[in-house]
């Protein structure tokens, strides 16, 4: 069990947050806490939150993604920001909007105002695959917890970190796991 670093792919080097050689060709940016402005209205498909995998643009500081609803991009520049955006499609617009004046900063809120579509939410970036149920079952295996398809996962910010949520009621198991900056 566990994860081989030696397993993540490695980019073109960005010289920002990362050591040379480091740099990695993808990121996953984990979307949470978004919801319809006028949830008896809703003016656009369902918010985007969950995992996506962004791929390193010829910016190597700029990692994109592409899907069907939404684009997401995040970016590190040196010595100033880290930002991020999610782009609705159709309507057009931009719908997440956040820059951390600190660059290698990975948890970023919503800062778009007035807010378009949707309001809130937060983006977390790794470069470290997220953690499937298949994965949680063998992290609770080593805890003698029975996880199976029932298994929701999900996370959320608090000030001094972010928390990532393992439940299965059926099985009335809860497991939190804190992730400090």
């Amino acid at each position: 069990m566990g994860l081989d670093l030696d397993d993540i792919t490695y980019g073109n080097d960005c010289g920002v947050c990362f050591p040379a050689g480091k740099t990695p060709k993808y990121l996953y940016a984990s979307i949470g806490g978004m919801s319809y402005i006028n949830t008896a209205a809703p003016a656009g498909p369902k918010p985007p939150n969950g995992i996506c995998k962004l791929t390193q643009t010829i910016d190597p500081c700029t990692w994109y993604y592409d899907g069907s609803n939404f684009t997401v991009g995040f970016s590190v520049q040196p010595g100033t920001l880290s930002s991020a955006g999610i782009f609705l499609k159709a309507p057009a617009g931009q719908c997440f909007a956040g820059t951390i004046f600190t660059p290698c900063i990975y948890i970023i809120p919503n800062q778009l105002n007035p807010p378009y579509v949707y309001e809130g939410g937060v983006i977390h970036i790794s470069w470290i695959p997220p953690t499937t149920p298949e994965g949680m079952k063998d992290l609770a295996d080593d805890f003698l917890v029975d996880i199976d398809e029932e298994t929701k996962a999900e996370f959320f910010t608090a000030d001094d970190g972010t928390v990532y949520r393992y439940a299965n009621p059926a099985e009335n198991i809860n497991i939190k796991i804190k992730k400090e900056p």
